[in-house]
């Protein structure tokens, strides 16, 4: 273990059965897509080292937690101590939206530590397919989190997103020095 360097900070993958929350976490780490589907059972841990466009690094583990649109006293266990988490929504899929809505407000309010909160849309590969609900732009906005459209089949949206994560964890790793 290297003691030069701050802790890994934790990244918590949610949201409902299916949204693509494990491909978003390869793609992120590995820059790939499988097309095999495994489902998560429980949570799947995965170290890796994001880079700033500065080139400053952060060392984080990011949590890719089992699917589901409630949260769960298991799942709220292991977002605890988060310092982001990540909400995935299926574009195809509205009801994975509100899913999303519901573990961001349920975990806000359960969760003892405060922590960046962002919204990824997956499957923009699919965009012209999406299911719109009118009222949806509404709750995006009253939520005050950053939005995301990712495909992790052709890699869109996954630098910004990823740039994103990075600057967020250096930032709370610069808190963390002080």
């Amino acid at each position: 273990m290297r003691l030069d360097r701050p802790p890994a900070q934790k990244i918590c993958i949610l949201g409902e059965f299916g949204v693509g929350k494990t491909s978003l976490v390869n793609r992120i780490v590995n820059q790939t897509f499988g097309k095999d589907y495994l489902s998560t059972i429980g949570v799947r841990t995965v170290a890796h080292t994001l880079t700033g466009t500065a080139g400053n690094t952060a060392h984080c583990v990011f949590w890719d937690i089992a699917g589901e649109a409630q949260l769960s006293t298991l799942t709220a266990q292991y977002a605890r101590g988060a310092k982001q988490c990540v909400f995935v929504a299926d574009g195809l899929r509205p009801n994975t939206v509100d899913a999303a809505v519901n573990l961001f407000e349920s975990l806000k309010q359960t969760s003892p530590t405060p922590f960046f909160a962002s919204l990824v849309f997956t499957k923009a590969d699919l965009i012209s397919e999406w299911a719109r609900p009118k009222d949806l732009r509404q709750d995006i906005d009253a939520m005050d989190w950053r939005v995301f459209v990712t495909s992790a089949l052709s890699g869109k949206g996954m630098i910004a997103l990823t740039d994103h994560l990075a600057a967020q964890a250096l930032r709370t790793q610069a808190t963390q020095k002080h």
